[in-house]
Formats: structure tokens, C-alpha cells, sequence
């Protein structure tokens, strides 16, 4: 694997305002190998793969695919690259109330929940977005109140489930159910337990309690493999008594189950019946979000959002209200390279999707009904001190 810049660093694309401001930002990131292979190649915003076809020195044709990125990351690039690179800037809106959505997208084993929840000594992006919350919030000057709170659901087998509730069992029938529904074309959760948090640590603490209820298990790909979508929500509210005003937003960040290929003469999880059944839904689930992505691309007909759980959550990301980007991780191996390409093509289509993020702000009656109480008070005030100025002069005539 060649690389015509920096391993450990970002190789930028060329810059699009109107890209960067309407549609959605995806980047790639390669996770290490120990036998990378030499087809995968990083350029300046673009991974180059070229793979032979042929079995002699007379048919040496090669098959060569170049797939633009805004940003096309090494495999050495660290956490904190990852995160100042991609999300930082989108977290930080959410104070002044944008909505973002950030999601990693890849076969399994390819590094999408490294990137996005990382380990206890090298934290990812959830765990860097809740102290960068904080941080910032800590740095505002002024009268703004800020209230913050988070969920925390799985999408196992096309069924929701909230990760932060207490009574979280053994078994899969005590696992406590989150429904999702489309109102008014927004997605709405019932069911989700959201947590009010005062601190970096309260969240983190709340997240890790959650990460361990995450459905996980052992494949030939992957020796901790998720076998369920997770999707982590911060809550943002900011009141401002001087504009009497209340900004909301929500930063979703998610990661997505690995797909997988299932075919009877490779090693995989088909060889488990419930490792099989896992990946079935799987990829039935990515089938329905690569549906969606291209019914967005084709702008026209029916968006089929309401054929999984998934499609419906990520209502905001795809094509509405919220700013987003897409990690696509790559496993430069060649074992891997179908899938790779598969991973690269739909990141293609999924950079054509534009996204129609506003300020989601309003008059907050509290503030408005504070505001004509005080003011009604100072007129009383006035009034009185006007009455008694006349009752003084009317004496002194006397």
C-alpha cells in the first residue's frame, strides 16, 4: 500500500464549499495491516485500487478504480486526528443548535467501532464528543443556560433497545424495547431513556454502563465483533434570556454493524447458526440503508425510510434536518478487497446526498413570560414614582 503523503496524517481532497455546506461529508480511514496489500493506493482525497486479471504474463490486464474522499486517512493516524479531522467542528455546532449525525460504514473487522467508540486508553469519537461538549460549554461567556442529556440504543435483529436502562438482563426477553416512529417526517424514539448529564465524567460514565450491553461476539473476521447497530445521542439545549430565546439540537453519532459476505466455500459466520442468523439481519439492514441512499441519489419517487429501524433513525442524517459525515473504514488486505470496493462505491453515492441542516431555534415562552413580568414590574415601578412626584407637588402648592 503506497501512500503520496504522510501515513499518520489526512490527505485532503480539493475543497467544496457547496459540497462541505449541502451534501455529506465522507471521508475514508485505512485501518493498519500486517499484510496490506500493494494494489490499495492513498492519494491526495482519493484511494486508488488496481488489481490484476489475468493468470500469465500475456494477459496482464489490470482493473483499476479511483474513489474520491474529503479526506483519505492512514494508517497511522491517531484517535484525536480521527476526531479533530472529522467530527469536532460538527459537535461544536450543536451549541449553537445545528443537528449532525456522524456514522462509520464497513465490512466487520475493518475498524468502524474502534473509530467510533475506541477503549478505555484511546477513546473514540462518542467519548472525545462528550468532552468537547463540555469543554466548550465551560468556555462561553455570558447569561446562556446550557442542559445537556444522552441515550443510548442498539439495533439488534431489526428490534430497538435502550442500553441505559437499569433493568437490562441476561436474557434477551427482560431487554427493555425502543420503538421508532416517523411524526411529521421527524424521527421520534419511545422508549429511549434519556439521561441528564452535569459533566464529561457523568456522561462517560453513563456510556461505558451502556457499551456493556452491546451485543457482541467472536467470528472468523473479527474477535469481538458487534452484531447489532448502536446509536449514541447527545442532547443540546441552550436558553437565552437576552433574545429570549431556545436553541435544541442532537448529535447522533453512530456505529453500523459490519456487513459481511456469506458464502459457503469461505470461512465465516454461516458456519454458526446464530452468528448466521446475526448477519443476515445485518446485511438485510445495510440492504435497506443502501436503498435509501439511492433513492436519494435518483431525486425522484418515494424514499423508502420506513423499511427498517435503521433508515427511520437516521431519517435526519439522510437528506434532512442535520449536517453529517460518513467514516468509511477500509481493510487494505487483499483477502478484503471485495469488500473494500463494495465499501467504496457505496461511499460514493452516500457523498451525492444533500442535507438540509438549520438553527433550531425559538422563542422560549418561559423567558418571553419572565421578560413581560419584569418589564410589567419596572412600568408599575415607574408608574408609582410618577403618582408619588405628583402627590409631593400637590402638597407643596398647598
Amino acid at each position: 500500500m503506497a501512500a503520496e503523503a504522510a501515513a499518520g496524517g489526512a490527505v485532503d481532497g480539493p475543497s467544496s464549499e457547496k459540497a462541505s455546506k449541502e451534501c455529506i461529508s465522507v471521508v475514508a480511514r485505512v485501518r493498519p495491516s500486517q499484510q496490506p496489500s500493494e494494489s490499495v493506493r492513498l492519494k491526495p482525497g482519493e484511494l486508488q485500487i488496481e488489481i490484476p486479471r489475468g493468470d500469465d504474463t500475456v494477459n496482464n490486464q489490470i482493473e483499476e478504480y479511483h474513489f474520491k474522499f474529503s479526506k483519505v486517512f492512514g494508517p497511522e493516524t491517531t484517535q484525536n486526528d480521527i476526531f479533530n479531522g472529522v467530527a469536532k467542528d460538527l459537535v461544536l455546532g450543536a451549541l449553537d443548535g445545528l443537528n449532525c449525525t456522524v456514522f462509520a460504514y464497513g465490512q466487520t473487522g475493518s475498524g468502524k467501532t474502534h473509530t467510533i467508540c475506541g477503549n478505555h486508553r484511546d477513546r473514540g469519537i462518542i467519548p472525545r464528543s462528550l468532552g468537547c461538549i463540555f469543554d466548550a460549554i465551560d468556555c462561553q461567556h455570558g447569561n446562556v443556560d446550557y442542559s445537556v442529556s444522552m441515550s443510548f440504543i442498539e439495533v439488534y435483529k431489526e428490534v430497538g433497545y435502550d442500553l441505559l436502562a437499569k433493568e437490562f438482563g441476561n436474557s434477551q426477553d427482560s431487554w427493555p424495547v425502543v420503538s421508532v416512529s416517523l411524526q411529521s417526517g421527524d424521527p421520534v424514539l419511545q422508549g429511549a431513556k434519556r439521561v441528564a448529564i452535569a459533566s464529561e465524567e457523568e456522561g462517560l460514565h453513563q456510556y461505558f454502563l451502556g457499551d456493556t450491553h452491546r451485543t457482541v461476539a467472536e467470528t472468523p473476521h473479527n474477535l469481538n465483533s458487534s452484531r447489532s447497530h448502536c446509536i449514541f445521542t447527545i442532547f443540546v439545549e441552550a436558553s437565552d434570556p437576552a433574545s429570549q430565546t431556545v436553541r435544541t439540537s442532537k448529535v447522533q453519532i453512530v456505529d453500523l454493524a459490519g456487513s459481511e459476505r456469506l458464502k459457503p466455500y469461505e470461512a465465516g459466520s454461516q458456519n454458526d447458526k446464530v452468528l448466521m442468523g446475526q448477519a443476515v439481519a445485518i446485511n438485510l439492514s445495510l440492504h435497506w440503508l443502501e436503498g435509501v441512499i439511492n433513492a436519494l441519489n435518483r431525486s425522484s419517487g418515494v424514499v423508502p425510510y420506513r423499511n427498517s429501524f435503521l433508515t427511520k433513525v437516521l431519517k435526519d442524517a439522510l437528506g434532512g434536518n442535520a449536517r453529517a459525515v460518513m467514516v468509511a473504514t477500509i481493510n487494505p488486505s487483499d483477502a478484503a478487497m471485495p469488500e473494500t470496493i463494495s465499501t467504496c462505491r457505496f461511499a460514493q453515492r452516500v457523498a451525492n446526498v444533500q442535507t438540509n441542516a438549520r438553527v433550531n431555534e425559538e422563542r422560549d415562552p418561559q423567558l418571553v413570560i419572565a421578560a413581560l413580568r419584569q418589564e410589567n414590574a419596572e412600568l408599575k415601578a415607574a408608574l408609582n414614582a410618577v403618582s408619588a412626584g405628583e402627590d409631593g407637588s400637590q402638597e407643596g402648592s398647598e
